[in-house]
C-alpha cells in the first residue's frame, strides 16, 4: 500500500495495515476518524449493544483487537466515520 505524501495507520497489536492518512479527517469528536478502511478485508464489523446503545464495533481482522466504532455520519465518498481509539493504532510515515 503506497500512499503518496502520507502514511499508514496500523494495528498496535499486530501491525496490520488498517487506514491510510489520506482517509483521515477531523470529525470534531476528539478521536482519530477515517472515512474508509484500507481494504474490505482489514476490519471486522460486529453489532455492539453495550451501554444501552446500538452501535457497530470495529475490530482488526488479523488479531481481533478492538479499534472503535463505525457510524453513518461521515463525509463523502463513503458517508462512514470510523471512530478509532488512538491507543489501538500506530502511524508510520511513508519512506
Amino acid at each position: 500500500f503506497n500512499v503518496i505524501n502520507g502514511g499508514l495507520f496500523n494495528c498496535k497489536c499486530c501491525n496490520a495495515n488498517l487506514f491510510t492518512s489520506s482517509t483521515k479527517y477531523d470529525s470534531g469528536c476528539g478521536w482519530p476518524s477515517f472515512y474508509d478502511q484500507i481494504s474490505p478485508a482489514s476490519i471486522i464489523k460486529k453489532n455492539d449493544n453495550s451501554l444501552g446503545m446500538n452501535r457497530v464495533e470495529i475490530l482488526c481482522a488479523k488479531c481481533d483487537s478492538h479499534l472503535g466504532h463505525i457510524f453513518e455520519d461521515g463525509p463523502n465518498p463513503t458517508g462512514h466515520r470510523y471512530c478509532v481509539n488512538s491507543l489501538s493504532i500506530n502511524y508510520k510515515e511513508n519512506e
